[in-house]
Parts: structure tokens; sequence; C-alpha cells
């Protein structure tokens, strides 16, 4: 595998780590799975139905926010000199720290508005790696590919599937390393755990600009 490569592996994986971690700790300290929207849609609906104003305008404000984020990571790149993987590091790490101001007892849904912002906005500015189209914020695509990859591998003995295998695998371990993390750091340190998000955050920032000046260097080599 050409260094790269391996680059571009390592940064997805610390990624889908990330977004596991800030899926996880969602689902813990609020009940509610801020990396994904259509639960949230259908609670919408639910709560039109119901006739439940306060309800429905929250829910549809998290819906907003969610969506702002993938209009600004599509409308920036073309407006605006401006890296959109470094950005995301950087939302996500405000939203770790919002997260620590925000009381257990509030809203669940709104309280979540940070980790809706952010996820979305990672969602959009790591799109995968080696030719992989891939999330890094939920697992259920990331489950299929992996598992049809599984069975052309090992059913249909076709090696050329292997690397796709190995790819979702090694995706699907990181962010459930990352969920495991966050659920044990929630129930001992409640909303502050998302502190903790902090280190890989960090670590990613790193990698991502180890990748950039390596290519700068290799263009003027």
């Amino acid at each position: 595998m050409k260094m790269e490569d391996r680059q571009a592996s390592r940064i997805h994986y610390n990624m889908a780590l990330i977004g596991g971690f800030l899926g996880a700790y969602g689902v813990v300290s609020r009940g509610n799975f801020p990396s994904a929207q259509t639960g949230n849609m259908i609670s919408i609906l639910t709560m039109a139905i119901g006739r439940k104003p306060l309800d429905f305008l929250i829910h549809v404000g998290a819906l907003v926010v969610y969506v702002a984020a993938i209009v600004l990571c599509t409308w920036l790149p073309k407006h605006a000199k401006i890296r959109l993987p470094q950005l995301s590091l950087a939302v996500s790490s405000i939203a770790a720290v919002l997260m620590t101001m925000i009381p257990m007892n509030a809203d669940p849904i709104l309280s979540l508005y940070p980790l809706f912002f952010a996820t979305a906005f990672q969602w959009c500015s790591f799109k995968g790696a080696r030719g992989f189209t891939c999330a890094t914020i939920f697992s259920t695509n990331n489950l299929r590919q992996f598992s049809s990859a599984a069975v052309e591998v090992w059913l249909n003995h076709d090696d050329s599937f292997l690397d796709k295998f190995k790819f979702f695998g090694g995706t699907l371990l990181s962010f459930h390393t990352g969920a495991a993390a966050a659920i044990f750091l929630t129930l001992a340190f409640e909303e502050k755990a998302s502190l903790f998000c902090l280190l890989p955050l960090a670590a990613a920032w790193a990698q991502v600009e180890t990748a950039l000046h390596r290519a700068a260097a290799h263009q003027t080599a």
C-alpha cells in the first residue's frame, strides 16, 4: 500500500473513532443519536400530528441545524479559500466544549444542537479514503458494505474484494471503539465526557497537517 493510502486510512479510521464517540456520547448523555436525522424527521411528523408545537419546533430546529452544516460544507469550498477537514475538526472541538456547558436535564434534542451541526459537518468533510465512499459518523451502510465484501471474499472466493472487506471492517472497528469509550466515559463523567474527544481530534489535526505537508513536498520534489 502506498504511503498516501496509509495516511488516508489512518485519518479515516481516526475520524470514524471520533464519529463513534460523538454518536454514543449523544445517546448515553441525552438519549438521542446526533449523527443522523431519520428518527428526528419521523418525530417531526409525530409532533405535528400530536399537536405539540414546542416539541415540533425543537425537532424542526434540529433538522435545520443539520442541513445548515451540509449547506455550508457545499457552499464554502466554492466561495472561500478554506480546507473543510481542518474546519470540521475545529467545529467538532468547539461542539465538544459546548456540550460540557449544557446540563444533563436540558431538553434532549435542543441540547444536541452542537453535535447535530458538528457530525453533519464531519460527514461532508471526510467522505472516505482509497477510493471508497464511507461515512465516519454512522455505521448502517458501512455494515452493508463490510458484509457484502465478506460474502464475496469468503463464500464467492473473489479476492478482489479483500481490500474493501478490510477497509470497511477497520471503519466499523474504529467507530465502535470510539462508541465504547464514550459509553464508559459518559457514565463516569456525564456531560464532561465530551472533552475526552479532544484527544483524537488533536491527533486527527496532526494527521491531516502531516498529509498536507507531505503532499506539498512531493509536488515540489
